[in-house]
Formats: structure tokens, C-alpha cells, sequence
């Protein structure tokens, strides 16, 4: 009812909705959207221990040399258990996201883990991190029989707990962590896509404090007055693709400096340097 409310009141305040038959179409396609992603979230909350604690939350999270971000947690789960406050952090995308170490280390893939310390700090020291993941808010298509739409809404990230624990807070059994898609074979080792995506605590610690040097670093820089312009160059993308700003633009690579950033490949063993390996292995 408060979706059918919503829409209609879209109708009502914003004229452009009923132009034409598109238009119409369109919020009748964002209607179905947001209908089939409330019912796959409701599901998922059935499953798991995690329930939506906070929602749309406001952080103001401090740096060095006098840095506040402030930002909007979409939401953020809780549950306690064994004596435990767990958390995970969800952030809503209507694209196709995807947590990638390579972005991450390149600057580019930096709000999950902003999000991960402004969670951390509003619910407290004691509160352990369990995980952060993208909920994709889309229209599923299914080919195969059986299979019903909320099943397309697995939510994907990063897991900062053991596979047994991660079973226990989001659900599943046996070799499966429902909700969030983690597998694991019958001899208990984990799955490439499930090893890449489980981290220790001691392993998102180190990606926290390498995300805070990347922060603090490029404000330290403008503070120095370095004004180069270096849009990220990324398998034949860069940063000037959907720029909005490309026709006030002054990056010329004629001027000293200004040049595309290169964001190489990078391994996890890079990245984490010495950090004791995954909980997942």
C-alpha cells in the first residue's frame, strides 16, 4: 500500500510522470523495481539474524589535519550474539556494483570502507564487523524454471567473519551463506569467489587504515597546492567518460602534470602486505 501511495503521489507532484506512455512506463517500472526489492528484503531479513537496526543514517566521520566527511548510511544491521554486537553495513545501488581491491587500492571504490568506520563509531567500540555489501535494487529476469525473483537479489561484498559465523548471522546450512551468496566445497575449502570476497578482522583493519592514508593523503595534497588533473585510466575507461564537468575542464596533458592515473592490477597479497591470511581459508 505505502508503494502504490508513494507512486501515486509521484503522479500527483511531478507532472512529467504523465506526459506521455514512456514516462508512464518508466515509473511503472520503478514501481515493480522497489516492490520486488522490498519483498526480496523482507525475505532476506526472515533468513538472518542481522535485522535493519539503522536506516538513511547520517555520519560525520573525522580525519587529519581537520578532514569531516559527511555521508548517509543507507542502512545498517545488528544482531548480538554469544555476548557479541555484530554489524553490517547495506548500501542500495540500481546499477551493477561490485567490491574490487584493484578500485579500492586505485581510489576509486572508497565508500564501503568509509562506511565500515562511521558504523563502527556510531555503534560503539564493542561492535564487531560482520559485513558490507551492495544491495542492487533491479528488475530480475530468470530463464530457468523454479526459480523465483528473490533469489536475483543476493547482496554482494565484502565478509568480515568466518563461514560458520557469517551461517549463524545471515542464514543458510551446509556449504551455503544465503543472503549473501557464500559457498563453500565439500572438503570445507572456500570457493574462489567466496575466498576473494571473506576477510579477517586483522585484514579489514589493514584495508581501513590503508583507505584513511588514501584520504588524508590526497587532502594533504591540495593543502600543498598540487592542482594536476589525473582522470583514472582503467581497461580502456577513465574518469572523463560521464564527466559532467568535461566541457569546463581544463585537463590539456599539455601542462606539466597532467596526465592520466594508471590504476594497475593489484593481488591481495599486495595489497595486505602482512596481515595474517583470511578467516575464510
Amino acid at each position: 500500500e505505502y508503494l502504490t501511495h508513494s507512486a501515486s503521489q509521484a503522479r500527483e507532484e511531478q507532472s512529467k510522470y504523465t506526459l506521455n506512455k514512456h514516462n508512464e512506463n518508466v515509473l511503472r517500472a520503478v514501481e515493480r523495481e522497489v516492490r520486488l526489492a522490498a519483498h526480496a528484503i523482507r525475505r532476506q531479513s526472515g533468513k538472518s539474524a542481522l535485522q535493519p537496526r539503522e536506516s538513511e543514517c547520517w555520519f560525520e566521520k573525522e580525519f587529519a589535519d581537520g578532514l569531516t566527511l559527511t555521508g548517509k548510511i543507507d542502512r545498517i544491521d545488528a544482531a548480538e550474539m554469544d555476548g557479541t554486537l555484530y554489524f553490517e553495513i547495506v548500501d542500495y545501488k540500481t546499477g551493477e556494483p561490485h567490491f574490487s581491491l584493484r578500485e579500492l587500492a586505485g581510489g576509486l571504490s572508497l565508500q564501503l570502507m568509509i562506511y565500515i568506520m562511521a558504523g563502527a563509531e556510531l555503534l560503539g567500540g564493542n561492535a564487531q564487523f560482520a559485513g558490507a555489501n551492495y544491495f542492487r535494487i533491479h528488475l530480475p529476469s530468470f530463464s530457468g524454471e523454479g526459480k523465483v525473483p528473490e533469489e536475483d537479489f543476493d547482496m554482494e561484498g565484502i565478509c568480515g567473519v568466518d563461514f560458520d559465523t557469517a551461517q549463524k548471522l545471515y542464514g543458510g546450512e551446509g556449504d551455503v551463506v544465503v543472503t549473501i551468496a557464500l559457498r563453500r566445497k565439500k572438503d570445507g575449502e572456500m570457493r574462489q569467489g567466496t575466498k576473494e570476497r571473506m576477510f579477517s578482522a586483522r585484514e579489514v583493519g589493514t584495508l581501513l587504515s590503508f583507505t584513511k592514508e588514501l584520504v588524508e593523503g590526497a587532502v594533504h595534497g591540495m593543502r600543498q597546492g598540487n592542482t594536476q588533473i589525473r582522470p583514472y585510466l582503467m581497461d580502456g575507461r577513465t574518469g572523463c567518460d560521464y564527466c559532467e564537468f568535461s566541457g569546463v575542464c581544463m585537463f590539456d596533458e599539455a601542462y606539466a602534470g597532467n596526465r592520466p592515473r594508471v590504476i594497475e592490477q593489484v593481488t591481495r597479497e599486495d595489497l595486505l602486505g602482512g596481515a595474517e591470511g583470511s578467516e575464510a581459508e
